[in-house]
Parts: structure tokens; C-alpha cells; sequence
């Protein structure tokens, strides 16, 4: 499953957040920026001959896995329990760990995997868990970014930062719930396309009804 794809500059400014997992989607913004964070230094700061896998063991991301298990409901609805959101902001001390923070009742497991890829000034980076194939995350990196280039014509970071509803368009394409949907360039650019008609026709007062005969043709 894919728990997280991040995208942030090589200042560490976050360009676009998604969390596919309650989870995450419930921890207090606090350790959101935290995991944000420690995945941005752990690739700015990644060697050149260095492989673009993050493994939980290695010690650049290790401390992701510090939030005990206890912060989320038995159930695995991902719902926190009370505490200050605002006491470990990026750039601030880290979060306290709980002494119950054992290995096994800590958030993830052992085999959580980050992968990213660095294009000019972004870093693209996806979270997963290991029933991911870290070489097929990497082609579903490429896909994402090569298909915001066609849509957006030569994509730069302004691009993501004005058009953020149209970059969430494209990884919905691709991504649902964590699942990957779909990898096609062409068949993901015919659903944006579509998707851009139908904005442009409810905007200028054409209608679904002509939008469809249009298509149908």
C-alpha cells in the first residue's frame, strides 16, 4: 500500500501532502510535519551514488517510526488521542516518546520503505509499505512526473503551486485509497482532459448535455 506521497522543493517547502492511511491522515499535524520533515532531510541530503530506497532501518528515517501505536484507536481507525499538536513543529524539538514506544507496538513496522526521486528543484517522494515493490514505485514516480509535464507543458514548481487542484486531478488518476490505478499516459491525460471540459462547460453555461454529444462524436 502506498501510505504518503509528498512532494516539497530542496528548501524543504511542501508542495503537495496526500495520506492514503487513517493513520497518518489522523496523527496531529505536529508529527505530520515531523515524517515531512526527516523525509526531506533524508533525501536533500542523500548521497549521489546512493540508491533512492529508504529502508526503516536505515537511520534517516528510523524516527518515523517513533509514534507508539497507542496514539491510534485497536480498531485502525487512525483516531489520536489528546496532546499538544503544536510541540513538535518542523524545525522544533522532536516528539516525546512514550515508554511503551516498543518496536512492536510502534506505528509501522520494520519494513517501512521511503522512495523518491529528485527533479531539478522538487523531490518526489512516495511512502509505502512493503507489500510495494520499491522499482515499480520508482516507473509510478516517473509516470506521475512525466505525466504533469505533458498536461502542464515543461511542469516547473509553479506550476504545482497554482494549479494544486489539477496535480491532485493527476495523482487521483493514478492513485486511489493507496491502490494504484492507473499507469497509461494516455488514457490518465484523456480522464484530465475530460475532467477540464466538463469544469470549462459548467463555467461558461454550456452544459453536460452538448459536453456529451461533443464527446460522443
Amino acid at each position: 500500500m502506498i501510505l504518503g506521497v509528498l512532494v516539497f522543493n530542496s528548501h524543504g517547502k511542501s508542495r503537495l501532502v496526500r495520506w492514503y492511511d487513517t493513520r497518518l491522515q489522523n496523527l496531529p499535524l505536529s508529527q505530520k510535519r515531523f515524517i515531512v520533515w526527516k523525509c526531506y532531510r533524508a533525501a536533500s541530503t542523500r548521497n549521489a551514488g546512493s540508491s533512492n530506497f529508504l529502508f526503516s532501518t536505515d537511520s534517516e528515517i528510523s524516527e518515523i517510526l517513533a509514534f507508539p501505536l497507542k496514539s491510534v484507536e485497536p480498531a485502525g481507525l487512525g483516531r489520536t488521542s489528546g496532546g499538544n499538536s503544536d510541540a513538535a513543529s518542523v524545525g522544533h524539538d522532536r516528539p516525546r516518546r512514550d515508554a511503551s514506544d516498543r518496536p512492536e507496538t510502534r506505528l509501522y513496522g520494520r519494513d517501512l520503505r521511503v522512495v523518491f526521486r529528485h527533479y531539478a528543484t522538487l523531490f518526489f517522494v512516495f511512502i509505502v509499505d512493503e507489500n510495494e515493490n520499491e522499482l515499480g514505485i520508482l516507473d509510478l514516480i516517473q509516470v506521475f512526473v512525466e505525466t504533469l509535464d505533458r498536461y502542464f507543458g515543461n511542469v516547473c514548481e509553479l506550476d504545482i503551486v497554482f494549479h494544486h487542484e489539477k496535480v491532485n486531478y493527476v495523482l487521483d488518476e493514478l492513485i486511489s485509497g493507496g491502490l494504484v490505478l492507473e499507469t497509461n499516459q494516455a488514457d490518465i491525460l484523456s480522464a484530465l482532459h475530460g475532467i477540464s471540459e466538463a469544469i470549462t462547460a459548467e463555467n461558461t453555461g454550456q452544459g453536460l448535455t452538448s459536453l456529451a454529444r461533443k464527446m460522443r462524436r
